[in-house]
């Protein structure tokens, strides 16, 4: 029964698929924490202009240049970061170099750099301020991930409780197979007896009765055979062992027995203990959590919205 569980635990589809949902609500929560991840932005852009120009001609002669000639560099780079109190602090800074040219002009600097930084602020007052509204989503998915871990604890729970009922059933269908064959066995030494004393005291419809109950004994036999292939087929289904897989020709056949130790239990403790550790009310209780949450959210949604907004740039 232990090698049957541990493999049911090791290879079982459902305990497998049941895995990865904890993990899949992981990625949630970090998710949700990426949120609060400073963001870096940076950027370049690059203008080149040519402008024709008006020029004066004095005695046939120009004078000026015919165009002029403009190269613009810009730089600019960003670093936010989302705050827990529910506003966004930024600085940005942007930085320009102007290159000029012209025949007959000169351009003092040249090429000119300008720089602009800004520090900024966006902080909510009233709708979206405070920590309960802007880690709700951080503690939905930890919430999540905590009734998925639960929801694995009972499906290993399941799977544990049909592994050893399937073994039992198993167990109960060969010791049944054997009782059967003993009978058939006794049937047919109970009708090779009265077969030799037919011609003594054993009367005709004593000896076909014999006969029938030998068939009928055969036919539950042959049935109770199916019997045990059906409950071998389901205890590999639950086990999913390579080893013995569905399709193969062997038949189980459960061996050792189950000792059970004595264990003394009241009623008030097994009712604390499952309302402590049972995965589903766990997973109910959870669910609760969740729900106040969302009121908390949509509670501060109905508030107006004010915002405090402060900004200090240099140039």
């Amino acid at each position: 029964l232990r090698s049957v569980v541990e493999a049911a635990l090791a290879n079982n589809i459902d305990l497998q698929l049941a895995r990865l949902q904890p993990v899949i609500s992981h990625e949630s929560v970090v998710q949700a924490e990426a949120a609060f991840d400073l963001v870096l932005g940076a950027g370049s852009s690059r203008q080149h202009s040519k402008t024709p120009q008006q020029r004066a001609i004095v005695g046939n002669v120009p004078l000026g240049a015919s165009e002029s000639t403009r190269e613009t560099w810009d730089f600019d780079g960003s670093l936010a970061k989302s705050l827990q109190g529910g506003g966004t602090v930024s600085l940005t800074t942007d930085l320009t170099r102007t290159s000029s040219d012209a025949s007959g002009t000169t351009y003092d600097p040249n090429p000119a750099w300008s720089g602009v930084g800004t520090i900024g602020l966006d902080q909510p007052i009233l709708r979206g301020f405070g920590r309960d509204v802007t880690l709700a989503d951080i503690r939905l998915a930890g919430i999540l991930e905590a009734q998925d871990i639960e929801a694995l604890r009972g499906s290993f729970q399941n799977v544990i409780t049909d592994t050893e009922s399937a073994w039992w059933n198993l167990a109960m269908q060969w010791r049944t197979l054997q009782v059967q064959l003993w009978l058939l066995e006794v049937g047919m030494s109970v009708a090779d007896v009265l077969e030799i004393r037919r011609d003594y005291d054993t009367s005709p419809a004593d000896y076909a009765q014999a006969v029938a109950t030998v068939e009928q004994r055969r036919s539950e036999v042959i049935q109770q055979q199916q019997a045990v292939q059906n409950a071998s087929d389901a205890l590999k289904v639950l086990m999913n062992d390579p080893v013995l897989p569905l399709s193969g020709s062997s038949i189980l056949r459960p061996s050792g027995l189950m000792e059970a130790g004595e264990i003394s239990l009241s009623p008030r403790e097994s009712i604390m203990t499952a309302m402590a550790h049972r995965p589903d009310l766990r997973q109910l209780a959870m669910s609760i959590d969740r729900e106040a949450i969302d009121v908390e959210v949509a509670d501060n949604a109905m508030l107006p919205a004010l915002d405090l907004q402060a900004q200090l740039s240099f140039q």
